[in-house]
């Protein structure tokens, strides 16, 4: 297992060396503005709410994460991705914790749960960088589960689903990509994962910090107000506690913080950062 690990941290070490092939991928995937350094003038969060509702009455543009104009782009950007880098995914910055802990598992075939798992590229990139076979089951709306079927339809260990009923099974891993906080009764959803009995939970690039947690409007995506929460990490290692899963390990996502930040909020807020979880079953 030790060599298994260090083989990948090569594997690793040799991807980042190759930065202009890497950076390349990332425009193609994201775009070229998520990677300017400069300090940002504009706001990607504003507001302290205690529910979506609040969010909702106070702004007349609101919606879900996930549009139509979204749905077309990203399905026409993922078909292009699968198409062109089959043999060589490169993931998302949020994406390598996942890989590290998922390279540590013997098991056979490992069994994740991508929940809020986008168009699939997390997949794509565990698949071209592990050794280990992997069963994945991307948890989504309805409306990105029938894109991600079609799109996935010659990968016979991928399957998108819409519904919690839809799990048939155990986990080894599951994973929040960013997407925990737009649950709007998160504890209901960290219940609901709880009940499959993996053996960790990664909740990964999600704003915490040491206040109650809140809901603030996201602002920086256009024609859209998007609610979502700010989690305060007492509260949720408490809530995960009463599950049966205890906080083992924690990073924090600084390189788009001068991004994704806090600093038009009371000073209390301003030390907020988007931090990566990993909970561990006892």
């Amino acid at each position: 297992m030790l060599i298994k690990f260090v083989n990948l941290r090569f594997k690793l070490v040799a991807s980042l060396i190759n930065q202009k092939k890497r950076m390349k991928r990332f425009f193609l995937l994201h775009g070229a503005g998520i990677f300017s350094r400069t300090k940002s003038t504009s706001i990607t969060y504003e507001g302290i709410f205690s529910n979506f509702q609040q969010v909702e009455i106070k702004y007349s543009i609101v919606a879900s994460y996930t549009n139509q104009q979204y749905l077309e782009k990203e399905s026409r950007k993922i078909n292009q991705v699968i198409t062109a880098f089959d043999s060589d995914i490169e993931g998302t910055y949020r994406d390598r914790d996942l890989l590290l802990m998922a390279a540590i598992f013997t098991t056979k075939k490992l069994r994740i749960l991508d929940i809020g798992a986008g168009f699939g590229l997390t997949y794509l990139y565990l698949s071209s960088n592990l050794e280990t076979e992997i069963e994945y089951t991307a948890l989504e709306l309805k409306e990105t589960v029938e894109i991600l079927n079609d799109s996935y339809a010659n990968y016979p260990d991928f399957k998108a689903v819409s519904d919690f009923r839809e799990l048939d099974q155990d986990y080894e891993v599951v994973y929040f990509g960013s997407s925990l906080q737009y649950f709007e009764d998160y504890r209901e959803t960290l219940n609901s994962v709880s009940k499959l009995h993996p053996s960790f939970i990664l909740i990964s690039d999600t704003p915490i910090g040491h206040v109650k947690s809140f809901v603030t409007a996201q602002v920086n995506m256009e024609g859209r107000v998007i609610p979502r929460w700010v989690f305060s990490l007492l509260e949720l290692q408490a809530h995960l506690e009463t599950q049966g899963y205890r906080l083992v390990g924690k990073t924090v996502v600084d390189w788009h913080q001068d991004i994704h930040n806090f600093e038009n909020f009371p000073a209390e807020y301003h030390h907020i950062r988007h931090m990566n979880l990993i909970f561990r079953r006892f």
